[in-house]
């Protein structure tokens, strides 16, 4: 591959990691007043796409004390945190 092509997808793929840094860091501010069920399905949503992942597992805890909310996304997109497998799951 010719040297220009290289340097040109390496352009592209900076472009779009801070593309997705400034996105990642306007997030908080998108997400005011949002239910702490629907922020956790949001960035479960965001981080799968951005990092291209096929699995993408969050636990987020309102306060110290607070029941966490569960959020489990696969490539075919959410799936309940009781149809994750265990091995996917943080241990006890």
């Amino acid at each position: 591959m010719p040297e220009t092509e290289t340097g040109t997808r390496e352009v592209q793929q900076l472009r779009r990691c801070i593309r997705d840094l400034v996105a990642l860091s306007a997030f908080p501010a998108v997400c005011v007043g949002y239910a702490p069920l629907r922020i956790a399905e949001s960035l479960a949503d965001v981080l799968r796409h951005m990092l291209n992942l096929d699995f993408i597992y969050l636990a987020v805890r309102q306060g110290a004390d607070g029941i966490p909310v569960e959020v489990a996304h696969t490539s075919q997109g959410p799936t309940p945190p009781d149809r994750t497998p265990a091995c996917f799951l943080p241990g006890p």
